[in-house]
């Protein structure tokens, strides 16, 4: 049963409100003072620290040190005779006309076009459609798919794929071939697997 009276009404409408607006203002006024702050006192010692001496080291007394003799007292073979410097050759930089004006050969056989790549790959590339022990079922599955207009073949049992007779198609002449008899054999319910033959 519910309570339709004005009093408990008041008192579910009073329990729901928000915290004062008051508080979330004078926590926002306190932090923005608090980062003033700090600020105001890093720009000051900043300051200071400009503006303090660096301190030196104290001067030590000075030991008596002889100066050196005179040139003429020297003897003769101690001089070192003064040497010319040779002027510098002037700036004169050539890489850039060396690399306009000459040819580099390189020995690289031309490479081969995406379609003689594409072809290449095409001939290695047959859809599986089955495998069977039995070479009778292989050839009727081979058959039936004669009859779809597709070349089938079958691969014959050896050690190397397991004994089993593998129905293929291929090897096709182009992608649009390869996707055509993809298409057509899932249409008519067949699984395939895409297979590359070394």
């Amino acid at each position: 049963m519910r309570d339709y009276s004005s009093q408990a009404m008041k008192h579910r409408r009073g329990s729901s409100r928000s915290p004062r607006p008051a508080l979330g203002i004078t926590l926002s006024l306190l932090v923005i003072a608090t980062v003033a702050v700090g600020l105001i006192w890093l720009s000051q010692r900043t300051e200071d620290q400009a503006v303090s001496p660096v301190a030196r080291p104290a001067p030590t007394p000075a030991t008596q040190v002889t100066p050196p003799p005179p040139a003429s007292a020297r003897p003769e073979s101690a001089i070192a005779p003064i040497q010319e410097v040779p002027d510098a050759p002037p700036n004169h930089f050539t890489f850039y006309d060396i690399l306009v004006k000459n040819e580099v050969a390189i020995d690289v056989a031309p490479a081969e076009t995406r379609e003689e790549v594409i072809a290449k790959q095409l001939k290695s590339t047959l859809v599986q459609v089955a495998s069977f022990r039995n070479a009778s079922d292989a050839e009727s599955t081979r058959v039936e798919l004669l009859l779809l207009n597709m070349q089938a073949r079958i691969i014959p049992a050896s050690s190397d794929n397991g004994g089993w007779h593998r129905v293929v198609v291929g090897p096709f002449e182009s992608v649009r071939d390869l996707e055509s008899a993809k298409d057509r054999l899932a249409k008519n319910g067949h699984d395939f697997l895409q297979i590359q033959v070394r």
